[in-house]
């Protein structure tokens, strides 16, 4: 008999299961339909028909099922005001700032749809390893908002994508379009090189701006093979762009190859999907925490510098090594070396690790895979140790992208996200001990640091009272306030580079008066963004003083 919702093609009837019309149904009556470890697997098969029946089409490239973006394969102009490489988060939002301020704009991409690596490289089980707050890039809107969920999936942020999307760049991406070069002309604008990926030739557009929005850390996947693969009796595939969609968990044991935060995402997936067992194995011991410690983090207070207590740090830190030490998991190496998380690896951020090793359905190994064996049972450890598997994931990482310099001829870039004027590069930064605040675990930044501040104020110490007090902070490196988010960093270098173009005078006066630019557009590192904001500020009031102490000056 049908319950609730009446039939419809929008919503079926519930269907009414009688577990007494099931195998060993009527005992499970009589201990009043509770929990059980093995139910009959009669109940189990039509529990699976009837949730594949209503299943709701969550398919990340299926755009029917997002808001329209317009057509992708429509005709380049031959001039535009602001041309954005790049049809991911970062493009979308950085096109809605400068479609605000008044200026014409296109999104080329060389993939299909908009989306980037939510598209490309994100599973329909992936989740964003941080709070919902930190990566939250518009407000719901209209009678049906909710809130995404926390640490939202993937359906969420594409459908988040595409709506910022829809409503501010309409019918203004083009995808199949490779951008190969951009050459500055004389009347400051770019001549930029682009090349169809299915045929279509090559074009030229002449844009005012250039913005590039690709991802620095996430470039071509790093494949690896093992010796042996071809004696696995299992599945083996890696765990990006839904390699792992078809793999049945249920009952398995599985290896999940590396220890980032798609290594533990996969390890999440294989636990909610019935595996018996399964193991994270890393060349190193990667960094995983509860929910509760990741939400906390963007709810403590922070200081001027956007700095969080350290009595506070120290409560989360302990509450923390609690939770490793109840699930029996070992604690990360790095811990014991004063680093939070291992260089270039951001903390994971799954209750189910826990959860899982608290159960014993989950372990954490530091080891390496030397080949798989000849019976296709498992694989065999440069240790010696043999683990047995019946699915392997490689989580194996990514090689940086190094096509912006290529593409522009540039190779540095200021911590403002400009490379040039009216040409910059929003994306996120490798990850190195400057994450989340800390002094140690950061990259050598000695060559971004300038002596012309110290050794003007050393020869003439009073030049400090001439500088208003305002700027005093100024001159102290701050911490990320954006702690393990992304869209916050994205938003507002997206929004401040758009107000630059808005004001070309003050943009060029700011390039003119900062040095050279110092930061590596390939190794951009975390750490060295607030510290070169910093020298920059210090060089441009080493200049000012400079010029008041001349002869006449006010």
């Amino acid at each position: 008999a049908g319950v609730g919702f009446p039939s419809s093609k929008k919503y079926p009837a519930f269907e009414r299961l009688l577990l007494e019309d099931e195998e060993d149904g009527e005992m499970l009556a009589e201990l009043g339909h509770g929990y059980v470890r093995q139910p009959p697997k009669s109940l189990l098969k039509k529990l699976a028909q009837m949730a594949a029946a209503n299943l709701i089409n969550k398919d990340i490239n299926d755009d029917k099922m997002l808001p329209d973006v317009g057509p992708v394969d429509g005709e380049l102009p031959e001039t535009i005001d602001v041309l954005i490489v790049g049809a991911g988060i970062t493009g979308v939002c950085a096109a809605r700032d400068f479609v605000q301020k008044g200026f014409s704009v296109l999104i080329v991409d060389r993939l299909e749809g908009v989306g980037g690596i939510w598209r490309t490289y994100a599973n329909i089980y992936s989740r964003v390893n941080t709070s919902e707050v930190g990566y939250r890039i518009c407000d719901q809107e209209g009678p049906t908002a909710r809130p995404n969920q926390d640490h939202s999936p993937t359906h969420d942020i594409m459908r988040d994508i595409h709506h910022v999307c829809a409503k501010f760049s309409f019918g203004r991406v083009r995808c199949y379009w490779d951008v190969k070069k951009t050459e500055k002309q004389a009347d400051g604008r770019y001549l930029v090189h682009l090349e169809g990926v299915r045929g279509q030739g090559k074009r030229t557009i002449l844009s005012k701006v250039v913005l590039f929005a690709v991802n620095r850390r996430i470039g071509k996947r790093r494949d690896v093979v093992f010796p042996g693969e071809n004696h696995f009796r299992g599945d083996i595939c890696y765990g990006y762009a839904n390699e792992l969609k078809h793999l049945k968990f249920y009952g398995k044991r599985v290896i999940v190859v590396g220890a980032g935060a798609f290594a533990f995402e996969n390890l999440r997936t294989a636990i909610e999907h019935g595996a018996r067992h399964a193991t994270i194995l890393g060349r190193r011991a990667g960094t995983t925490c509860p929910k509760w410690i990741d939400m906390i983090a963007f709810m403590r207070q922070v200081d001027g510098h956007f700095m969080t207590g350290k009595q506070g740090n120290m409560i989360s830190f302990q509450a923390w090594q609690d939770c490793y030490r109840n699930a029996g998991l070992p604690f990360p190496e790095c811990w014991d070396e004063g680093l939070l998380k291992p260089h270039n690896h951001t903390v994971s951020v799954s209750d189910l690790a826990f959860i899982a090793g608290y159960h014993g359905l989950a372990s954490l190994e530091v080891g390496e895979i030397a080949n798989f064996r000849e019976d296709g049972q498992g694989v065999v450890l440069k240790d010696g140790r043999k683990l047995d598997c019946d699915i392997v994931i490689k989580c194996t990482g990514f090689h940086l992208n190094e096509e912006v310099p290529k593409i522009t001829g540039h190779h540095a870039m200021h911590p403002s996200s400009m490379i040039d004027f009216n040409m910059a590069y929003i994306a996120e930064p490798l990850l190195d001990g400057g994450q989340f605040g800390s002094l140690k675990g950061e990259v050598d930044n000695s060559h971004l640091k300038s002596s012309a501040f110290e050794e003007l104020l050393h020869h003439d110490p009073h030049k400090l009272s001439l500088i208003p007090e305002r700027y005093h902070s100024e001159l102290i490196p701050r911490g990320n306030p954006f702690g393990s988010g992304y869209a916050g960093q994205l938003l507002s270098q997206g929004n401040y580079v758009a107000w630059l173009a808005a004001n070309p005078d003050k943009q060029r006066e700011m390039l003119r008066e900062a040095s050279e630019p110092k930061l590596d557009m390939v190794q951009y590192w975390v750490s060295q963004i607030n510290l070169a904001s910093a020298e920059e500020f210090k060089e441009c009031l080493a200049k000012a003083l400079a010029a008041a102490a001349e002869p006449g000056a006010g």
